[in-house]
């Protein structure tokens, strides 16, 4: 998968600051989930000839397994903040992505043009993602896919969703369930593809507890515990307690923005993602993007699209499939990779 990731990136070129081609695959750095003591060089054979740069993120967990809901799994969510944390407060501006997810067209003219301080991807309702907004829209999101601009009210936000963590993680003693069935996350990305949905809680059988080995204990048959929320769930928290304090003040100093399902699809919307023409700000579309009599998605839909995400599995090589199958058909109906993204200039940095 993260071949497929990288290769995708890799593909998406401009024009630098130089004048010369770049390409979005040199401007990413790879966080290599690590146990202590070890170091990224596998990443960045791997990675390096793509421009990439791999850093390690350290931590005792990931000297076991990582499969579903497992200890391990759990602690992806606080690497995944932790880095954003540290990128936010070096004062560099982030595009946060998981690498279960291809690429057809540079996003980063469309997230310029928008103003607001957070972007992240959601579910299909329609709606207006050109307008700033105080707090999060209420239609499921999906951090897959996360860009925020650095400024003082960010950093708090990265800040405080990773205490939230750590306080939930404090007070029920962490921890998951096994994964049944295999599939193991890979150290270099979150590839279980758990989703959190409305409302961002995991499911049943995480509410209900674990015995030792993954077994259900008594207790968890019962009396139900609270329900954990892992980076997904606990996303849309500080917009809220913000807002509570601030009001209709809040957009001044963080505003935030849900970019259109249409134009950035993920699979748990349907085999072809989302199309909301025609409706109003605040419908859902009723039936999903299905694909056509030949199997092919509409490649009027797929002309629109920035990239393609695909959560809800928690099989990577179903994942892989799917996303390869996805680049082949845009290739054949629309045509090559990165031909209709729109102009970016670079005016300085590296």
């Amino acid at each position: 998968m993260w071949s497929l990731f990288l290769e995708s990136l890799h593909n998406i070129t401009f024009t630098g600051a130089d004048g010369k081609q770049d390409r979005l695959s040199s401007h990413l750095v790879a966080v290599v989930m690590a146990p202590p003591n070890a170091n990224a060089d596998a990443c960045q054979r791997a990675s390096g000839h793509r421009g990439v740069r791999c850093a390690p993120m350290h931590s005792s967990w990931f000297q076991q397994e990582i499969y579903f809901k497992s200890p391990a799994w759990a602690a992806l969510s606080y690497a995944k903040i932790s880095s954003l944390l540290a990128a936010l407060s070096l004062g560099v501006d982030v595009l946060f992505l998981d690498s279960d997810q291809v690429f057809f067209k540079n996003p980063l003219p469309y997230l310029l043009a928008r103003d607001a301080d957070v972007l992240v991807t959601g579910d299909c309702w329609a709606r207006d993602d050109t307008v700033p907004l105080g707090q999060l829209p209420p239609y499921p999101n999906n951090i897959g896919f996360v860009y925020a601009r650095s400024k003082p009210m960010s950093v708090r936000m990265a800040a405080n969703w990773l205490a939230t963590l750590v306080l939930q993680a404090r007070s029920s003693g962490g921890g998951g369930g096994r994964k049944k069935g295999g599939g193991e996350d890979s150290q270099e990305d979150r590839a279980g593809g758990d989703r959190e949905t409305d409302g961002g809680e995991a499911g049943e059988e995480d509410a209900e507890g674990e015995g030792e080995g993954g077994r259900r204990s008594l207790k968890g048959r019962s009396k139900k515990k609270k329900k954990k929320k892992y980076d997904q769930g606990t996303f849309k928290l500080f917009f809220e307690e913000l807002h509570e304090s601030l009001g209709e003040e809040t957009v001044k100093y963080l505003s935030i923005s849900m970019l259109s399902g249409d134009v950035f699809p993920h699979a748990c919307s349907g085999p072809c993602g989302c199309n909301t023409t025609g409706l109003e700000p605040g419908a859902k579309a009723v039936q999903r993007s299905e694909r056509r009599a030949d199997g092919t998605c509409d490649p009027q839909l797929m002309r629109t699209w920035y990239h393609f995400h695909k959560p809800c599995d928690t099989d990577p090589a179903s994942k892989v499939a799917f996303l390869r199958e996805l680049l082949h058909m845009y290739q054949r109906l629309v045509g090559p990779v990165n031909a209709l993204s729109e102009p970016v200039r670079v005016i300085g940095g590296t």
